[in-house]
């Protein structure tokens, strides 16, 4: 709820700074996630899982036998 608290506070004219110090966040942090959900547009999804990022890694051979073994062993 703190994302919602953010955009609607700051979409009211309060400043970062004020916002932070009233949650104990960093103001980047606040700033961070304001512009976050601004891409969004007007009217954006607080609960929208973030998206992944980055290359996919490839899994080694010995990465997928370690797999293979702990699913068999039924562990995990």
């Amino acid at each position: 709820m703190k994302k919602a608290y953010i955009y609607r506070k700051h979409q009211q004219g309060e400043q970062f700074l004020d916002i932070a110090n009233e949650l104990g966040l960093n103001p980047s942090v606040v700033s961070w996630n304001y512009h976050k959900l601004a891409k969004q547009g007007p009217d954006p999804d607080f609960y929208a899982p973030p998206s992944m990022t980055g290359r996919p890694q490839v899994i080694t051979p010995h990465a997928e036998c370690q797999a293979e073994q702990l699913i068999a062993s039924w562990e995990c």
